[in-house]
């Protein structure tokens, strides 16, 4: 079945966004590929083509819901787990096999939330499979002599191309580097070619996505927070996700919700600094998945009390 409709697995891909489109899913992969040729990182692009492939094998072994699997759901996680593994631990025979059992863990939690967290409270799980998953796969890094990982709240990441020594930011660069973000790609042509990936499928999504980079930007440079993470998109990629996922995906047409998730993800984003750096692992998307599960679940509960 996999093998007849590869369109899964650039689903997987666009996934990532909220969109099941196997043309948005080519574009954002182009994207990837492109910071990877620059940084002359091509496991960047092999982890994102493993883990499209092998989470969705696996769920279909496993007889996982196949409407799910139809539309990339199964293998989203699975994709920028593999890619957080690519970027956060050095290349090696060790790190190749982290990421394939990061793949198929996510996998597997991503089903684990589907039945407690979306079937039972109406809650989608997202990207926090991901996240849940990440963080484990790097503590396990730590305690392993076979890998190398960078730590710190923000390492120098492998597909970080871009230079931060001028002193001001270019809020154009952010802008884009916002949403390029949302898959280690601090690049500014990276971000616009995923934002066209994103237009191609949803004018909407489009603008959600555009508003939650650009309200991040006005409140962390409000806030004055460091203004290093800003100038690499590190304080909006978290936000550009809340906007789409409170304005037009799970809470549909709620720009009040959109606006106030925005506002809260960057704080939340300050705050799991803090924590995450006393632990040495990124954050990911936990600002994000933590804003929109607070907000579904209020949301939902509002619904059945009316």
């Amino acid at each position: 079945m996999l093998k007849k409709n590869i369109s899964i697995y650039f689903k997987s891909i666009s996934q990532v966004f909220f969109i099941e489109n196997g043309y948005t899913g080519l574009i954002f992969l182009i994207s990837i590929s492109y910071t990877s040729y620059l940084s002359n990182n091509v496991s960047l692009v092999i982890a994102v083509i493993l883990g499209a492939i092998l989470s969705n094998v696996f769920a279909v072994y496993s007889q996982y819901d196949k409407e799910m699997i139809d539309s990339g759901l199964f293998g989203f996680n699975a994709v920028l787990l593999a890619m957080s593994v690519a970027v956060f631990m050095g290349n090696s025979p060790a790190m190749w096999f982290f990421m394939i059992i990061g793949i198929l863990l996510s996998t597997i939690i991503t089903q684990t939330f589907k039945n407690i967290l979306t079937d039972r409270f109406g809650i989608p799980g997202s990207t926090g499979p991901f996240v849940f998953t990440g963080w484990l796969i790097l503590f396990a890094g730590y305690n392993s002599s076979s890998v190398t990982v960078n730590t710190g709240i923000h390492p120098e990441l492998i597909t970080n191309v871009i230079s931060s020594g001028s002193g001001y930011l270019n809020y154009i660069s952010v802008f884009f580097e916002n949403i390029g973000q949302v898959y280690f790609l601090s690049s500014p042509i990276s971000g616009g070619l995923i934002l066209l990936g994103i237009l191609v499928a949803s004018k909407k999504y489009a603008f959600y996505a555009s508003l939650g980079s650009v309200l991040s930007i006005i409140i962390a440079e409000s806030m004055s927070f460091n203004s290093d993470l800003i100038g690499h998109g590190l304080y909006g990629f978290s936000s550009v996700l809340t906007a789409m996922a409170l304005g037009c995906v799970f809470i549909n047409k709620n720009m009040p919700y959109a606006v106030l998730g925005v506002v809260i993800t960057v704080f939340l984003q300050a705050a799991l600094y803090e924590v995450t750096q006393s632990l040495s692992v990124p954050t990911f998307t936990s600002a994000y998945v933590l804003c929109m599960y607070l907000f579904v679940a209020a949301f939902n509960s509002r619904e059945k009390v009316n």
